[in-house]
């Protein structure tokens, strides 16, 4: 009989530790999963941070060139 309740016992643990395997995993998962979104979501960040400085670097560009354009009309008129 305390063979019998001590293997059940064994048992009982043996797949506590498997439930709390499966649930370090699962935490390490989605640890992981959350690391790589936050690294695209930065990335993605970074680009359109590029893009806008890209922009008013364009823009103050096209700015000076029709300066330039209104200036080089006058001497023409």
């Amino acid at each position: 009989m305390e063979y019998s309740r001590l293997n059940n016992k064994l048992i009982d643990n043996n797949h506590q530790k498997k439930v709390f395997n499966a649930f370090a995993d699962l935490a390490r998962e989605i640890e992981r999963q959350t690391a790589r979104q936050t690294h695209l979501i930065d990335a993605k960040i970074g680009r359109a941070r590029y893009l806008v400085d890209q922009k008013k670097r364009l823009q103050k560009k096209l700015a000076d060139v029709d300066a330039e354009l209104d200036s080089m009309r006058g001497d023409i008129t």
